[in-house]
């Protein structure tokens, strides 16, 4: 139920308001009666008949709306047709909520369980394939699009199509973190995650293990936890000026992060990135890669490492003091109280 609750000024009393109801049906009739709330009871409406896989019937909603309110009616059914598995046709809602477009398509991105029917232990060619297939529908709703968003929205697909099928899922394997290209790199990332949550729960984590398991393309198996590819450490997309002419990657959330030179040196890369997604992982862990003489892997240590130390003072004292010992690079990660653009 969504309550709704007004600071009301003047003489005369407010309506007194009935709680909007889950049931599509009822909250059809509700808006019906609705007078000054009524756009705003509509919006609910149409993302309520989208949660219920009744897409045409929000979709005629919101083409009756106007202004402001058809764009967020479609803003709010893209996200929860996306939420639903249902990307292609809510990205379709997404371009039209117009100037809230590119937001709308991010909310989308982040929600969709796109790739949950696929494992790694699948053969590569079926993956990949299927991609494909996600890909060619995403573009035909994108026609129309402007060629900026049609742009950042396939190059986040990708990452997130990895994530959304390893992580949660309870099976690493490492098979398609050895492709080549870009697509090693998004699949190392999401390998590496799903890794690192695996053995956590295993209680037998350490970055070493992670990296052993792809050298040797040995499968991680644990128990499934769906809920798990939206819970971790999420960061700022901040980039170091250190960093800006290095190669990246996106990854989940709109988060990026170093490319290796090697795909040996990228998948330490992608299993600190993975640790650091995993809350349990304490920043004792970051430590030691401070010292490794590879510049991508200790500029991604002295990230990771103020991106926890952010929120425990004790840990900003220790890495202000170790600072100390470490070129300008790193400094400007362990040294976080000034303010930076």
């Amino acid at each position: 139920m969504i309550w709704i609750s007004f600071i009301h000024f003047g003489c005369s009393q407010p309506d007194v308001l009935e709680p909007w109801s889950d049931d599509p049906q009822t909250l059809l009739r509700q808006c019906e009666s609705q007078t000054d709330l009524a756009p705003i009871c509509w919006v609910q409406a149409a993302a309520v008949l989208a949660q219920n896989n009744r897409e045409p019937e929000a979709a005629k909603i919101c083409a009756d709306l106007t202004a402001i309110w058809k764009q967020e009616c479609h803003f709010r059914v893209g996200e929860e047709l996306a939420a639903k598995g249902e990307l292609p046709m809510g990205i379709q809602h997404c371009i039209l909520s117009d100037q809230f477009a590119q937001n709308c398509i991010t909310h989308a991105m982040w929600r969709t369980s796109i790739a949950t029917d696929l494992n790694s232990n699948m053969a590569t060619k079926d993956i990949q394939n299927a991609f494909v297939e996600l890909k060619g529908n995403i573009e035909a709703k994108l026609r129309d699009a402007s060629p900026s968003l049609r742009h950042q929205t396939i190059d986040n697909l990708m990452p997130q199509f990895a994530h959304s099928m390893f992580v949660g899922s309870a099976i690493a394997n490492p098979k398609l973190a050895h492709l080549s290209g870009d697509e090693g790199v998004w699949y190392r990332t999401a390998f590496a995650i799903e890794a690192a949550r695996i053995l956590w729960q295993k209680s037998d984590f350490s970055i070493a293990q992670i990296i052993e398991n792809w050298k040797t393309q040995t499968t991680i198996t644990g128990l499934p936890s769906p809920e798990q590819a939206f819970k971790g450490r999420y960061r700022p997309t901040r980039i170091s000026p250190m960093e800006e002419a290095k190669k990246r990657t996106i990854g989940f959330a709109g988060g990026s992060r170093l490319v290796g030179d090697t795909p040996e040196e990228d998948i330490v890369i992608a299993a600190l990135e993975g640790a650091f997604w995993v809350e349990d992982t304490p920043p004792d862990v970051f430590l030691p890669w401070l010292d490794d003489s590879r510049e991508n892997v200790h500029l991604t240590a002295a990230k990771l490492l103020s991106q926890i130390a952010e929120n425990e003072r004790k840990l900003t004292n220790k890495l202000r003091i170790l600072s100390k010992n470490y070129n300008n690079k790193i400094k400007w990660y362990l040294d976080p109280p000034r303010k930076r653009k």
